[in-house]
């Protein structure tokens, strides 16, 4: 019987229902400034290698045409 009560899905409570507007507004704008800040360092991260990669072919190029 005590698992009855628990059966529910914890999927199906919707949280924005029990917060004011003014809090769902503070929130989406705290995620967008976490999500932009996210995006930004995976950028740079995949900018670093495409350099670090040119740089290598670039290199690579150099010495083998001097032999």
């Amino acid at each position: 019987m005590a698992d009855a009560e628990h059966s529910e899905s914890h999927g199906e409570h919707d949280i924005w229902e029990h917060m004011t507007p003014e809090m769902q507004k503070e929130l989406k704008d705290e995620d967008s400034v976490a999500w932009n800040q996210v995006v930004g360092v995976l950028l740079l991260i995949i900018s670093v290698g495409l350099v670090l990669a040119v740089f290598t072919a670039a290199m690579s190029g150099v010495f083998t045409s001097s032999l």
